[in-house]
């Protein structure tokens, strides 16, 4: 008897019934597989069958790139396959003593864990089992800076320049361009004399912050001006003029 096949799409393939195909060998794609048997009379029949090969993985492209994380964690991606489609889109979120899985797309609230490190691994699975995986690194942190602010002390007059000093500590860096003010110096004869409130303000790269206020007043010296006379000159004149800006006693 005659058994044999006949595999038709991107490649054609031959061969006898009752045998094995490497499909890793053929170019990914539809196929159709025609089945044919004949036996010593000459009566024939046949059948055939349509697959795909696919031995290509999804494609994957992770959009959660960041690397300080505070509430929430998106989790988000793009992800295909042309050929077979996606069977499975999961996440699995871990770190020392962590793990958490689900599926694309969604969020996690970050804010229940505990602060740490964490991996996130993305895995694609398609419908012939070819499997893409991207992981990443980041860090948890929920937790406020710590702020203390040394000068001026709260309550305090000031008068000429004013210090303004702080110090701050977090398990994230701190965002340098908001708080460009920290531990400088202002000449307080630029402002008129009265009450104010000083914030002190710093946030962390996950998004935390802390603020801390002092109350100060400024209370300037009174600006003094001599008309007359002047300087070493000669006068006959017993008057001496003189202003000020604030009310002399």
């Amino acid at each position: 008897m005659n058994q044999s096949y006949r595999l038709e799409g991107p490649e054609t393939v031959e061969g006898s019934l009752n045998s094995s195909l490497n499909t890793s060998q053929l170019e990914d794609g539809r196929y159709t597989i025609n089945y044919s048997v004949q036996d010593q009379a000459g009566n024939k029949n046949s059948d055939n069958r349509s697959i795909t090969v696919d031995t290509a993985p999804p494609e994957l492209e992770a959009e959660t790139t960041e690397k300080f994380v505070s509430d929430s964690l998106n989790i988000e991606a793009n992800y295909y396959d042309n050929l077979t489609g996606v069977k499975t889109a999961e996440y699995f979120l871990r770190n020392n003593s962590t793990q958490k899985t689900g599926e694309l797309n969604g969020s996690v609230n970050s804010s229940s864990l505990a602060d740490g490190n964490y991996s996130l691994e993305y895995e694609i699975t398609d419908n012939a089992g070819n499997i893409v995986e991207e992981v990443y690194s980041f860090k948890i942190d929920n937790s406020d800076p710590e702020l203390n602010v040394i000068n001026p002390m709260n309550n305090s007059e000031i008068s000429g320049l004013l210090n303004l000093s702080a110090t701050w500590s977090d398990s994230s860096p701190i965002n340098y361009s908001n708080y460009s003010y920290l531990n400088n110096s202002i000449n307080s004869s630029s402002f008129s004399d009265g009450d104010y409130k000083i914030n002190y303000s710093v946030q962390d790269q996950a998004g935390n912050s802390e603020s801390k206020s002092r109350n100060i007043s400024i209370q300037n010296p009174p600006v003094l001006t001599v008309h007359s006379p002047r300087n070493k000159s000669y006068s006959s004149l017993e008057r001496i003029n003189i202003s000020s800006n604030e009310k002399l006693s």
